[in-house]
C-alpha cells in the first residue's frame, strides 16, 4: 500500500512537471509568434508600395489638420447672436 501511494505521488509530480513544461513551451511559442509578426511588419514597411501608402496616409492627416486650422478663424470671427428664447412647454389642462 505504501509503495502504491509513493508511485502515485511520483506520477503526480511527473505530471505537474509536464504541465509546467507545457506552460513554458506555450509561453515561448507565443513570444516567438509575436516576434515573427513584428518582423513581418517591419519587412512589409520596407516595400515601396507600403512606403507610398504610409506617405499618403500621413499627408491626408496633415491636410485634414491644416484644413481644420484654416477654417477655425472663420468660425471664431463670426458675429455672436443671442439664441432664440425657448418657451416652457405647456402642460395640458385636466
Amino acid at each position: 500500500m505504501v509503495v502504491y501511494i509513493a508511485a502515485l505521488v511520483r506520477q503526480a509530480e511527473v505530471e505537474r512537471q509536464k504541465a509546467d513544461l507545457d506552460a513554458a513551451a506555450a509561453e515561448r511559442l507565443a513570444e516567438a509568434t509575436a516576434t515573427k509578426a513584428r518582423a513581418k511588419t517591419l519587412l512589409e514597411e520596407q516595400r515601396d508600395e507600403v512606403k507610398r501608402m504610409n506617405q499618403m496616409i500621413l499627408y491626408s492627416k496633415c491636410a485634414t489638420t491644416r484644413d481644420t486650422q484654416v477654417r477655425r478663424p472663420h468660425v471664431l470671427h463670426r458675429p455672436v447672436t443671442a439664441p432664440a428664447p425657448v418657451s416652457a412647454p405647456r402642460c395640458p389642462s385636466s
